[in-house]
């Protein structure tokens, strides 16, 4: 039996094709922000892969409300201002348990936009609160157009 995607196979009596990537993933590259509001990977981002995770752990803000969030910059340009489609949906129970949610926030989307994307709505600064999550960001190429996609999840604590 073949596993087949428009035409190419993937895998045929249970070998993957060897143009298939697979093996663990690449570590590109490593931060740490210690009293930083803006931390920069402005290498290795290249068309060698066609999927990137960045991960985040302990995002602890020096205020109360403080929104974390990221922006693209294309190869050789200047100013981390790419034009993006967001849509924010949240998640949420709060620390008592006495209010929780789901719900789409408009005022974090943004339709053909230039601002940063919001990834969480504003954690507060107390010692016992903090985000982690991940960013996947796809890169989707077709024979007429090239679109990348990013997903976002996250956890508010």
């Amino acid at each position: 039996m073949a596993v087949i995607s428009n035409g190419t196979t993937l895998i045929d009596a249970g070998a993957l094709d060897s143009g298939i990537a697979s093996g663990p993933m690449n570590l590109l590259s490593s931060q740490t922000a210690s009293g930083s509001a803006n931390i920069s990977f402005t290498s290795g981002i290249t068309s060698a892969y066609k999927e990137y995770l960045f991960t985040f752990h302990d995002i602890h803000p020096a205020t109360d409300g403080a929104k974390f969030g990221f922006q693209f910059n294309a190869s050789g340009a200047s100013g981390f201002n790419e034009t993006l489609t967001t849509t924010y949906w949240r998640h949420y129970n709060n620390e008592a348990a006495d209010s929780q949610g789901v719900g789409y926030v408009t005022s974090e989307d943004q339709a053909q936009g230039t601002n940063f994307t919001i990834l969480d709505g504003g954690v507060g600064a107390d010692a016992d609160q903090s985000s982690v999550g991940s960013v996947n960001y796809l890169i989707l190429q077709t024979l007429l157009t090239s679109n990348t996609l990013f997903l976002e999840v996250l956890t508010m604590m």
